[in-house]
């Protein structure tokens, strides 16, 4: 479906909606079509489940290691939420520059639904029905696609993911270790 005009700072693409526009008049930040109170249910349940998980590390085990173990939490942490909201708000890399009627005629690539030309590595998605550049995947935990234009974001947020899993087994392993060697007489 090709974008629709809404005047103001709201515009729909596709199933998405588009705000923030830039000095061309694409939007920085979408929402995709999970989020119809956005933010969506799995946004808001995975955003709550690492913030919780994480804060209860660091207060319970952090923070009878050290300082340092306690502030190491706080960074990683708040780049992961950091890092998976910039996933679920930018623009995935939505595919807008509309192409004209005779070019469309020889050219495989043209969507029709968006009635855009496809450049490579450029796919149509049927949850977002817009065309994404650098089609990655349609995630339903960021509401949308996960394209060239937020994929370095959602990189981010999976480091970050398995940053957090190696800090937990560490502060557990030097808690446990610490335990054990305050027992001894």
């Amino acid at each position: 479906m090709p974008a629709q005009y809404r005047p103001g700072w709201l515009q729909r693409y596709g199933n998405c909606y588009g705000f923030l526009p830039n000095a061309v008049g694409e939007p920085r930040c979408t929402i995709g079509p999970h989020c119809n109170s956005y933010p969506g249910p799995l946004f808001l349940c995975m955003f709550t489940t690492i913030l919780l998980i994480g804060l209860l590390m660091i207060v319970e085990v952090a923070a009878q290691i050290s300082g340092w173990a306690v502030l190491l939490g706080v960074v990683m942490i708040g780049c992961c939420l950091a890092c998976f909201t910039a996933a679920a708000l930018c623009n995935p890399g939505l595919e807008l520059h509309k192409a004209d009627a005779e070019s469309n005629a020889e050219n495989r690539a043209f969507c029709l639904v968006c009635e855009v030309i496809r450049q490579p590595g450029t796919m149509h998605c049927s949850d977002c029905d817009v065309c994404v550049q650098g089609f990655d995947h349609h995630c339903p935990w960021t509401g949308k696609c996960i394209g060239r234009g937020n994929l370095p974001y959602f990189y981010g947020f999976l480091t970050g993911v398995l940053g957090s899993i190696l800090f937990i087994v560490v502060c557990a392993a030097l808690k446990s270790a610490m335990a054990v060697h305050h027992k001894q007489p």
